[in-house]
């Protein structure tokens, strides 16, 4: 009898077993062992597998994050910037355009900064979720 062994040293030492066994019963033993450990190899793969995609997931969750709380900060940043450069002395007539400027200045600001605070908030949830999907596999596979 022939089979794939896939390079597994256990799975050609039970094929060279098979060969020799002499009797049924251990014929039957051995090919129990055989599709065992074929069974076994097959999901440590789908393991692996899953393990890397949940584990790249996880990675891009957090690059995601880092990203959105770098743009938090920048448009905190320039909100605060633009809150102090309006809160300055005296205003002269001459200069009100500059100011209606500078008011829709800080309304797209706050804009801004309130979108980067929601896609702060959602990256920050992908991160935990991919964690948890991360952790719920590892918990699984070394309950199984």
């Amino acid at each position: 009898m022939h089979f794939n062994s896939a390079g597994d040293p256990l799975l050609d030492t039970l094929g060279a077993a098979l060969a020799q066994a002499t009797s049924n019963d251990d014929r039957v033993k051995v090919l129990l062992a055989i599709e065992l450990r074929k069974h076994l190899l097959s999901e440590q793969a789908k393991f692996s597998e899953r393990h890397q995609a949940l584990r790249s997931k996880y990675t891009r969750a957090q690059e995601a994050h880092k990203h959105s709380t770098d743009s938090l900060e920048r448009d905190s940043t320039r909100l605060a910037g633009l809150l102090q450069h309006g809160s300055g002395g005296g205003i002269q007539t001459l200069i009100k355009p500059s100011l209606m400027s500078l008011t829709k200045d800080k309304q797209r600001a706050r804009e801004a900064l309130e979108f980067s605070q929601m896609m702060a908030d959602s990256t920050r949830r992908d991160v935990d979720q991919a964690l948890a999907g991360l952790m719920a596999c590892e918990q699984e596979h070394e309950e199984s």
